[in-house]
């Protein structure tokens, strides 16, 4: 099995088409044995937004998974500036075409950075959990914060959603995969808001934990 995985990264829907295009159709070549997929829907966050992609946690994700003998391919969709709304909105078709074995949704960062409609926010989440839910029982739900500077209710407001979704669509929840450096500076970008490369491995390790828990339970 390879250890690339599928990605999607762009700012222009146009050029998301085509990337988009090409996935589906690189899709098709993976070999019988090879055809569990893990789809990721997510934003900059896991787009490998201002690092080289071998570095990102989805990468290093495929790569433990390659190591621990399970055959699944992580196809990332994710897409940088995204957010619950424009992601809910392609996942439809992107979906119905991987019809994928597990889907992780990290998603929502720019919802409240751009401090968007938590209700909207929160119907969007729980619009992607069951459309992921035609496809497979095997979801997890990232868990998103925001910077403290947002306002204390607010930011509560916000991660409560992400609790009340898995909840009420009965699928794993993710604690925030940033939440261990969140406040140490030298694990981001200049931008402050993205992780750097060397933060990646943290938050492929929890992810990982995550995953390997329902692989496991799931496993006959």
């Amino acid at each position: 099995m390879s250890g690339k995985i599928l990605t999607v990264s762009s700012y222009s829907m146009s050029v998301v088409s085509v990337l988009l295009m090409f996935i589906l159709l690189f899709s098709s070549s993976l070999s019988a044995n090879q055809n569990k997929s893990i789809v990721i829907i997510g934003d900059s966050l896991s787009a490998a937004h201002g690092i080289p992609v071998e570095t990102s946690w989805p990468q290093l994700l495929q790569q433990k998974l390659n190591e621990n003998n399970y055959s699944y391919k992580v196809i990332n969709t994710s897409i940088s500036g995204d957010t619950s709304y424009t992601a809910l909105n392609r996942s439809k078709t992107m979906l119905s075409r991987f019809k994928p074995d597990i889907c992780l949704i990290a998603i929502g960062a720019n919802d409240g950075l751009q401090g968007l409609s938590l209700k909207q926010l929160k119907n969007n989440l729980h619009a992607l959990v069951k459309l992921c839910q035609q496809y497979t029982n095997k979801i997890i739900l990232f868990e998103m914060k925001l910077p403290l500077n947002y306002g204390k209710a607010f930011v509560e407001r916000f991660a409560n959603i992400y609790h009340d979704v898995a909840k009420q669509t009965a699928v794993k929840l993710l604690p925030f995969f940033m939440e261990s450096f969140a406040l140490d500076m030298s694990m981001f970008l200049n931008d402050r808001i993205h992780p750097a490369a060397h933060a990646q491995p943290v938050m492929s390790n929890i992810v990982w934990k995550g995953l390997e828990e329902l692989i496991s339970i799931s496993s006959p």
